[in-house]
């Protein structure tokens, strides 16, 4: 029966371990919706134009 409650005790913690992890994961996640054409800080459309090599 001690064993039991051991095991019980242990899963449960490892369980609170993960639930926090997965909150700390999803909350460092960028959700942020669009606001209209504002493009995501980031993104491929904020980045600069690169020059290209001229043809010969």
């Amino acid at each position: 029966m001690r064993r039991l409650f051991s095991t019980l005790v242990r899963a449960a913690l490892v369980a609170a371990v993960l639930a926090v992890v997965r909150a700390v994961l999803l909350d460092r996640a960028p959700q942020r919706a669009l606001h209209g054409s504002e493009p995501v800080i980031g993104s491929l459309d904020t980045w600069p134009a690169v020059p290209r090599k001229p043809a010969p």
